[in-house]
């Protein structure tokens, strides 16, 4: 397994942790894409790793893309029923997408000091305040993206902030 796959094997593992802690606060369900929007961006490793399911559903994906089940409402990448058809190597952001999640103010210039947000599907946590839940039933973001970086610039030997649309045109051209 890359490295990049045990990153997003810890991240889905994080995400069901939360979600047996939570079930009742937690609508995430097969078929439910309300995350799923149009506008994501993947890194070039993400990407690469993405490229790899490719060939085996071009016929699938040729077809979405003339269908466009989802008329530019959702991923490109989810079917009519709402099915993920990379779901096994979808990116980190939609294997966290769902569960609540804490990140620093993008604006600020003091990292330690910086303000944290918290957020979360509006489908999810309704009525249990997400200032109520421990540190240990958020993803921190920031250190997800941060190590993410950490394994795209050990992969690339460079810092390579090139970001690619979770589009089969965008990952191609990755």
């Amino acid at each position: 397994m890359s490295q990049i796959e045990e990153l997003q094997a810890k991240v889905s593992a994080k995400f069901s942790e939360i979600y047996a802690k939570y079930p009742k606060e937690m609508k995430c369900a097969e078929g439910c894409h309300s995350c799923c929007k149009p506008g994501i961006s993947v890194s070039r490793l993400e990407a690469k790793l993405i490229q790899t399911l490719l060939p085996e559903r071009r016929d699938l994906l040729d077809q979405l893309a003339k269908e466009n089940p989802h008329k530019g409402k959702r991923c490109a990448f989810l079917d009519k029923e709402g099915a993920c058809t990379i779901y096994a190597v979808r990116p980190v952001i939609c294997r966290s997408h769902g569960a609540p999640i804490q990140y620093r103010d993008p604006q600020s210039k003091d990292f330690e000091k910086a303000q944290r947000f918290r957020d979360v599907c509006t489908l999810n946590f309704t009525s249990k305040p997400l200032q109520d839940l421990p540190l240990d039933d958020i993803f921190n973001i920031d250190t997800v993206n941060t190590l993410l970086s950490l394994l795209q610039t050990q992969s690339f030997g460079k810092a390579d902030v090139e970001r690619f649309p979770l589009t089969v045109d965008g990952i191609a051209q990755a």
